[in-house]
């Protein structure tokens, strides 16, 4: 779980965006509404609904980067740990 942490910091670095500002959700926010904007996020970007080209492109970049900060923002012990460390 450490190293998710670290390889999503760096993609937050790369981006200048906290995992909260990637979701869309308050620092405050409970692992449902996580869950609950990770999901619709996810539905909305899928790469699927895109036809190929740039715009697809684009939907597969955001989503591995919406996959990214949930996969620390949807487990209570790796948001602890990114809370600790990373919040500027």
């Amino acid at each position: 779980r450490r190293d998710t942490c670290v390889v999503a910091y760096a993609a937050v670095i790369k981006a200048e965006r906290s995992l909260y500002q990637v979701l869309g959700v308050d620092e405050g926010a409970s692992l449902a509404d996580v869950k609950s904007m990770y999901r619709n996020l996810a539905k909305k970007l899928h790469p699927d609904l895109f036809p190929p080209g740039p715009e697809r492109a684009h939907a597969e970049a955001q989503l591995r980067e919406i996959n990214r900060a949930y996969e620390v923002l949807g487990d209570a012990s790796s948001r602890a740990s990114y809370d600790s460390r990373w919040k500027p």
